[in-house]
């Protein structure tokens, strides 16, 4: 079952959070959940997925931590796999494009 979820706004440090997370997954033994998961200090960005009773109960998770007050998710079923492991991570931007886009807005309007 994948999961995306992304938020923006201020995060707890974010060395505490991603170690919050790693512990999370390991205390719940949530061994199926694969994919991607980036923390940063905009927020947080995952594409995975595993088993639905552990994605929903990591995605439910992560809603009830305060930085995280008002996530958005979605939850959809898939026919296998997604990704091959998971992979928990400090990003410096969830938006990596932001400056390319802003720059190219400015062309376009000049």
């Amino acid at each position: 079952l994948p999961v995306s979820h992304s938020t923006a706004g201020s995060c707890a440090p974010v060395l505490q959070m991603l170690a919050r997370h790693k512990q999370y997954i390991a205390d719940n033994d949530l061994h199926s959940l694969c994919g991607r998961i980036y923390i940063s200090k905009q927020g947080i960005n995952c594409q995975g997925g595993g088993l639905k009773a552990h994605t929903q109960q990591y995605v439910s998770w992560v809603a009830s931590q305060p930085e995280f007050q008002g996530l958005f998710h979605t939850l959809w079923p898939a026919d296998g796999p997604m990704f091959p492991k998971l992979r928990l991570k400090l990003k410096p931007n969830l938006i990596s494009l932001a400056g390319e886009l802003i720059r190219h807005k400015h062309s376009l309007t000049s």
